[in-house]
């Protein structure tokens, strides 16, 4: 195995991340390579799990971009904004 497989770098291999529950709504998300995110429930200034989603999704498409547009020149600006909707959950009859 690569160094990149062990610590969920750039390359191909697995990546893995482990959640510890320090109090009621607050999470804390670590990474092989000793990243700490602090996730909450809403309640404070924390991302959230559907923010970090998006973090995600907007993380995701900002490497492939950047790598892609810094070939020809470096950008004046780099934003991306990912934004999500949450739908109303409908409700089902029981039988």
């Amino acid at each position: 195995m690569t160094s990149d497989e062990t610590t969920g770098g750039s390359g191909p291999g697995h990546r893995s991340v482990e959640l510890t529950r320090p109090a009621l709504g607050r999470y804390e998300l670590h990474n092989a390579r000793g990243g700490t995110i602090t996730i909450g429930d809403g309640s404070t200034d924390d991302f959230t799990p559907v923010e970090l989603l998006l973090a995600a999704l907007a993380g995701c498409s900002s490497v492939d971009v950047d790598h892609i547009t810094s070939r020809r020149a470096e950008p004046d600006s780099f934003v991306v904004v990912a934004r999500g909707r949450r739908r109303r959950r409908r409700r089902t009859a029981t039988t």
